[in-house]
């Protein structure tokens, strides 16, 4: 199983015009992805406005993900920008293996690999979802950040 919870506690987001948005570039809140029993992220009911995570970034990352997987990529691994720790994605037919890494490598051009990161050190590991239903979540719950956005 994946879910994907997100909340906007972007206080400022009330206020904004559309020309505000292009100099502000994010929203900020909490976002948690949860692969069964394992999680990455923070999510409360309970906190109207509290959190930090940039979500628009978050959300264009995970699709780049979603993309390459439906590609056929066999390998997929998404950065997290504020720590050391990526998301790795092995792809297989029907389901996938997810795992939760640390590295020490610091020079990364890129935020979405396809190409397996060496050194690291398993945070969790071997967490099988369903491909088709990591795609299915990820899709909804875009959409509905957009209709949010667009409102």
């Amino acid at each position: 199983m994946f879910l994907l919870r997100y909340k906007i506690c972007d206080e400022d987001l009330v206020t904004m015009t559309l020309d505000d948005f292009d100099e502000y570039g994010n929203i900020e809140g909490q976002i948690e992805l949860s692969f069964n029993n394992e999680t990455f992220g923070y999510y409360d009911d309970d906190t109207p406005f509290f959190g930090d995570e940039l979500l628009v970034t978050w959300f264009k990352l995970l699709n780049q993900a979603k993309n390459k997987i439906k590609n056929g990529e066999q390998y997929v691994a998404v950065m997290d920008i504020e720590s050391n720790r990526w998301i790795e994605f092995l792809n297989g037919e029907k389901t996938m293996k997810v795992n939760l890494i640390e590295t020490e490598i610091k020079d990364f051009d890129y935020l979405v690999a396809t190409n397996p990161i060496g050194q690291k050190k398993y945070i969790w590991s071997n967490v099988i979802i369903d491909k088709d239903q990591f795609i299915k979540e990820l899709e909804y719950k875009i959409k509905s950040l957009l209709m949010i956005l667009s409102h």
